[in-house]
């Protein structure tokens, strides 16, 4: 079977002198499922960007689904990168028709691509690749902004792809508890080279039973975490939520449950959010995108905000915030606002970071200073996004607002940035995140609402969010449950 070769890729940004590559080298058989991980600037997003440069005909999806779209329609998108290519008519028709049938996109076709959600747009980028018929699909992290069940139905139409159609794609992520049960072959980076590559009960060898857990335990997911700390055996560890349920009830394991409730003395602080009956709109005629939000936070509290692309989270935070006001609605916000918009880089006005941050302890605090002379924009998406917090670091506002923080972040700078949010609600702060990484949420907010055709539930306790839920819930609350409904992520259990 034909064999894609790698050999001795290694790259350098201009104006550095450390290689963000260095000297990798790996083989690909033609229809495997390749999944790479990594720490943020290990080099990840660089190795797909020098794949693609090497093989043009391989097709690549990036991490943000607006960026990849150049078109007015759906129609037009498709046939953008035949029409580029030169392909006839007749053809290029045939393979629309193809394509879109595969998708479900038929009623798609004359619709505006600005109107479509997150996960159709990311759905498009990939059908506007494979309507081109390469041999090897690359994917930058694509559901790193979509929502739970948009992101499982990209991943199921990517199983679909290589499994029925044998087309090899190799997936950078990092939001790992879904693309396991998928993958093929498995590699770590590690700044800029392979510390582990192979089959994935190979890696999990590696990482797991070696010295290397203590560094790359974290990158695992947190159904393979669990098992590594409960587990006294030895063998594989499971790849999929099932096996690992399957091992925990099927050899009787018992853990400790801690309950984490947030003391009651909320009202006594006084709020520092209340919103009552809020109304917002794009255009005049158009959809609310907002309708009878009601929702308040006090001080020293960290608050999550999860749900559907297009449902209006990020709006709500642009009302919070002040860069949109709404039609209908009384609001009253108690302190400044510092604000982490969803693309990051629209913050930044220098051409170097260190223009950009000023104080050497958020330099520090965010791991700046490898790139400390680079533009923010020739950095990873997770060192883009540790710049940005520096920023509002440095800003020492009342209220911090985040719109998808950990999108790009991996698993210890995602650690470290909860650190720094309980320090936020430690200090008196008000936190919002608004976040699809349900992980991430179940183990850092206090309170949850959800976010659902433009209304936003109460804040409820993130133990009560999370019990018993099917689709938005966690991998250790899928797994333990039924015998333990309180335990909802690992910091909940003792």
């Amino acid at each position: 079977m034909e064999t894609y070769c790698f050999k001795d890729i290694s790259y350098t940004y201009g104006g550095s002198t450390e290689a963000v590559l260095n000297n990798l080298s790996f083989d690909v058989v033609r229809g495997e499922f390749v999944v790479v991980c990594g720490a943020s600037g290990s080099g990840k997003t660089t190795l797909l960007r020098c794949i693609k440069e090497a093989h043009q005909e391989f097709g690549f999806v990036s991490q943000n689904p607006s960026n990849q779209i150049v078109t007015d329609k759906v129609r037009h998108e498709l046939a953008f990168g035949m029409e580029n290519m030169g392909i006839p008519t007749e053809k290029m028709r045939h393979a629309i028709a193809g394509t879109a049938t595969y998708f479900g996109m038929e009623d798609w076709m004359e619709r505006d691509t600005c109107s479509l959600s997150g996960g159709e747009k990311q759905l498009l980028n990939l059908a506007s690749v494979l309507v081109t018929d390469p041999e090897v699909i690359l994917l930058d992290e694509p559901t790193a902004q979509l929502d739970p069940m948009a992101a499982s139905a990209f991943l199921d139409i990517l199983r679909r792809l290589n499994s029925q159609l044998g087309i090899t794609v190799i997936l950078v992520e990092q939001r790992l508890e879904e693309v396991l049960a998928l993958c093929d072959k498995m590699m770590v980076l590690h700044k800029g080279q392979i510390a582990a590559w192979g089959q994935l009960h190979q890696v999990y060898e590696k990482i797991c039973h070696s010295e290397l857990s203590g560094e790359f335990m974290d990158y695992m997911p947190s159904f393979v975490r669990f098992y590594h700390r409960f587990s006294e055996e030895r063998n594989a560890c499971p790849s999929s939520v099932k096996e690992c349920r399957n091992w925990f009830y099927g050899n009787d394991i018992q853990c400790l449950a801690v309950d984490l409730e947030p003391s009651q003395e909320d009202r006594e602080r006084g709020l520092s959010i209340e919103c009552h009956n809020l109304f917002f709109r794009y255009e005049k005629k158009g959809k609310d995108v907002l309708r009878e939000v009601c929702f308040e936070a006090v001080p020293g509290r960290i608050y999550g905000i999860a749900g559907g692309n297009g449902t209006g989270k990020s709006t709500f935070l642009k009302v919070l915030a002040g860069a949109e006001k709404c039609y209908h609605g009384k609001m009253k916000v108690q302190g400044r606002i510092s604000y982490l918009p969803q693309e990051p880089k629209y913050m930044f006005i220098g051409d170097r970071i260190c223009d950009i941050i000023k104080t050497g302890s958020a330099v520090e605090k965010f791991g700046l200073q490898p790139i400390f002379d680079r533009h923010p924009y020739d950095v990873s998406g997770g060192q883009m996004q540790r710049t940005a917090m520096a920023y509002l670091y440095e800003q020492d506002g009342d209220i911090y607002l985040f719109d998808e923080p950990t999108k790009g972040l991996d698993p210890f700078w995602k650690k470290q940035f909860g650190a720094w949010l309980a320090e936020l609600a430690e200090t008196g702060k008000t936190v919002i995140v608004v976040s699809h990484d349900v992980e991430f949420a179940a183990n850092t907010c206090e309170y949850m609402s959800m976010s659902f055709d433009g209304e936003i539930t109460p804040p409820m306790k993130t133990q009560d969010f999370f019990r018993g839920g099917l689709f938005y819930t966690t991998a250790v609350q899928r797994i333990v449950g039924d015998r333990y409904p309180q335990i909802v992520s690992e910091r909940f259990i003792l």
